[in-house]
């Protein structure tokens, strides 16, 4: 039902690395246009295989559970008479071919979507979006192959560390004698959801042995049993190739060792997520230090875009696996801006560093503790409700932006990680932002003026002051326009 192929060709223009097949029971279509088009594919793409075949679509010549994703324009409306028990019988092989957890994207008249709701022939509606096509009301449906039963055992079965950072699993019985790819897909089909994935992953170097990280593996391997493997899930958008000759990296580095790196990180960067991201600036980084083929840096922790300062780096696969297992543990040093004076805060042993009166808070308190999570959501909450809230942090205090910052970091290493050469007691100090200072500066400020009776006088002054440049700036623009006119 691909016609002339040119569902394949846009997924071969458009994204990364597949494999299209486009097949229609045409003879004509097929043998003509469909193999000009995947020809054409071929020749301005690279990565990308478009072939275009001529089958049957209720008697698909593939293997079961070996496609990742169907995209097909069902017929309908006056371009042709579809057989009414082709869908049915499409659906079956669809289901049949999809892998469990793929997708497939159907386009067809919303009279045959609604039978879809009630009968998808064993996989789940996902998603509906009723279009209009040419006046035609059609609608297009995503459906999903869902986990079977014995899949679903086996997924619980398998016990894999999971986080953000960096995953491993050990190799037991239900993954031995399977690939890597195999393996990658069954742990952690949220990271690897297809062979296309995992591929990339083993290629890019994302994917090691913890009994030999620093070997280079194939997407085909089998890991041998009782063997753990380690895979760090998040892959920046910047490459190596795309890294020019005059371009920097944003970030400032604090110190630097075989296995851990310490730079600072602006508030507002991303962690892990979009093109001016830390993983980002890391990558580039690392470019610039001739590391190419070396195994991609990790960062050391998730955290809040909004939150800057002192960001750890795990250089190597054993860096992050030591975070992952508990070996090696991140110690963040906070500083933050609380309204009022801070009482007993639970969890919390506040260090004063300097407080002020203000008039919109009463008073400001600038403290500093120390904490082994990045996650600030959990003592912002604590401290909001202790009455100290951050001040930025909206809904509980007004302000700009929260004024949290991590002002250092340090590995502390256990024992059994002392190979890891993490530098415990060696601390990464960054300097807190100038905005502290320039707060406290203007809170100081508003502060003297209400002492002096001139709160209310101060800004009215400085209101008539820019009403007042502003009609001179009126009146010029108005003299200037006259002039024109006259001399027109």
């Amino acid at each position: 039902m691909a016609g002339v192929g040119s569902i394949p060709a846009e997924a071969c223009a458009r994204l990364g690395p597949v494999w299209a097949l486009s097949g229609d029971i045409g003879k004509r279509a097929v043998m003509r246009q469909a193999a000009r088009n995947a020809r054409s594919c071929a020749a301005h793409t690279r990565g990308r295989t478009f072939d275009a075949l001529r089958w049957d679509a209720g008697l698909l010549a593939l293997r079961s559970g070996s496609v990742d994703k169907v995209v097909t324009d069902y017929p309908w409306g006056n371009r042709t008479k579809a057989d009414p028990l082709l869908l049915p019988r499409a659906l079956r092989e669809i289901a049949r071919v999809l892998r469990a957890g793929g997708v497939a994207v159907i386009l067809l008249l919303r009279t045959s979507a609604d039978r879809l709701a009630r009968d998808a022939c064993g996989l789940e509606l996902a998603e509906r979006l009723d279009v209009a096509v040419s006046g035609w009301p059609v609608a297009v449906v995503k459906l999903r192959k869902p986990f079977q039963e014995a899949a679903g055992a086996t997924q619980e079965a398998i016990v894999a560390q999971t986080t953000s950072i960096c995953c491993a699993v050990r190799i037991d019985e239900r993954l031995s004698g399977v690939s890597l790819a195999e393996v990658l897909m069954e742990a952690w089909p949220q990271f690897v959801p297809n062979q296309s994935s995992a591929r990339r992953a083993v290629m890019h170097r994302r994917v090691c042995l913890a009994s030999c990280p620093s070997t280079k593996l194939w997407w085909r391997n089998t890991p041998p049993l009782g063997e753990r493997v380690v895979l760090r899930p998040v892959f920046p958008g910047a490459s190596f190739q795309t890294v020019g000759a005059d371009q920097r990296s944003k970030l400032q580095v604090l110190w630097e060792t075989d296995e851990w790196l310490a730079v600072v990180k602006p508030a507002g960067m991303a962690v892990l997520s979009g093109p001016r991201s830390l993983a980002n600036e890391i990558r580039i980084l690392q470019g610039k230090q001739g590391l190419e083929e070396s195994p991609p840096w990790t960062v050391a922790f998730d955290g809040d875009a909004r939150v800057g300062g002192a960001w750890l780096v795990a250089k190597g696969p054993l860096s992050a696996l030591a975070l992952l297992d508990g070996e090696a543990r991140v110690m963040l040093e906070w500083r933050a801006v609380l309204r009022g004076r801070p009482r007993a805060i639970p969890g919390l042993e506040l260090r004063t560093v300097r407080e002020a009166p203000s008039v919109r808070y009463r008073s400001i308190t600038e403290v500093s503790f120390v904490l082994d999570s990045a996650d600030t959501t959990e003592w912002r909450e604590t401290a909001a409700a202790a009455g100290n809230p951050v001040v930025g942090d909206r809904p509980h205090c007004d302000g700009p932006a929260p004024c949290v910052w991590i002002s250092g970091a340090r590995v502390a290493a256990s024992p059994a990680a002392a190979t890891l050469e993490a530098p415990a007691g060696e601390v990464a100090v960054a300097a807190e932002p100038e905005r502290f200072g320039k707060l406290f500066e203007k809170e100081a400020l508003v502060c003297s003026y209400a002492e002096r009776g001139m709160l209310l006088g101060y800004p009215l002054e400085m209101h008539l002051r820019n009403q007042e440049e502003d009609d001179k700036e009126e009146q010029k623009k108005a003299a200037l326009a006259a002039s024109s006119a006259v001399h027109s």
